[in-house]
């Protein structure tokens, strides 16, 4: 199959590999995705992922997908296991393995969902199960623009900090796709559904203006958390942290800091009950200082 031209990140993408849910790409690529078919993966592998890098460089091993060789922020090499669909590496490509080639690229990348709000972003952050693509989903059912989904990153260079969309397409437990009156597609080897969000996904970097990690409590409650204590909280759901630590990279502590001094964090609690979406959804609002719904910014 000839290599094809995707776009995601603010990136194009060139992938010997379909990417799903990805829009077309345009122009020269700034990254690739390629097979390995020199090396073979062996049929026994290491229990668990792990990362080892070094400089620009990294080295991901999986033991249900394969290795993945991450230079430079310009190219993905895989070196797939036997027999595994191409399908599923794709979509493996564009969950764990994408965060470290946008981590080379000088993006800070969190565990978090972002929607379009009034003047700019805001971005829900949990580890998986948290609830953070439910809430976003819920929000661009309200008319909130879609940004990213699961990896959200950020462009540290600008004041204040900016949002690069990642691509139109939102992964759901099957449940919370019935509670927001939709359908979707099964994910590939996966019991989530895919909703696209091509309808309001926005395609430009916009500001970073609310950070939000989730939590569980009796009432829909958002309290704005100490600088210190939100520093903790980016530091914990920061996609790249066992890169950060095996690096010594201290330098990019400042960069956490720097982002909860700059935009803070609150933390939001909520029940976890889908019932419990529309309020949700209110309070955000709230907070964001509108009592109506968010107007749908209009994309590809």
């Amino acid at each position: 199959m000839p290599a094809r031209l995707y776009s995601a990140f603010g990136l194009t993408l060139r992938s010997d590999i379909a990417l799903p849910g990805l829009l077309p790409g345009k122009g020269p690529a700034d990254a690739t995705v390629r097979m390995d078919r020199a090396s073979s993966c062996p049929a026994e592998g290491p229990r668990g992922t792990y990362w080892s890098a070094g400089g620009s460089r990294a080295r991901h091993v999986s033991p249900d997908f394969g290795i993945f060789r991450i230079h430079r922020g310009r190219e993905i090499l895989i070196t797939p296991k036997p027999r595994i669909g191409t399908s599923l590496l794709g979509a493996y490509v564009m969950g764990p393995v994408i965060r470290h080639l946008l981590h080379q690229r000088g993006y800070l990348v969190l565990h978090a969902s972002a929607v379009g709000i009034p003047g700019g972003a805001a971005a829900f952050l949990g580890a998986s199960g948290w609830g953070k693509s439910t809430t976003a989903a819920a929000l661009h059912a309200h008319g909130c623009a879609f940004l990213s989904d699961e990896h959200t990153a950020i462009r540290m260079g600008s004041d204040p900090p900016l949002v690069i969309p990642a691509y139109p397409q939102i992964r759901l437990k099957p449940d919370a796709v019935r509670a927001l009156g939709r359908s979707g597609k099964r994910s590939a080897g996966g019991s989530k559904l895919l909703l696209r969000a091509s309808r309001g996904f926005l395609t430009k970097e916009v500001p970073l203006k609310r950070l939000y990690v989730l939590a569980e409590g009796p009432r829909v409650e958002i309290t704005p958390l100490p600088p210190a204590e939100g520093f903790i909280e980016l530091l914990r759901h920061s996609a790249c942290l066992s890169f950060i630590m095996q690096m010594g990279a201290m330098a990019r502590f400042s960069t956490y800091t720097a982002l909860a001094q700059r935009i803070g964090v609150s933390r939001l609690e909520r029940p976890k009950s889908l019932k419990a979406l529309p309020e949700i959804v209110r309070t955000l609002e709230a907070d964001w200082g509108i009592h109506a719904t968010v107007e749908m910014k209009q994309g590809t």
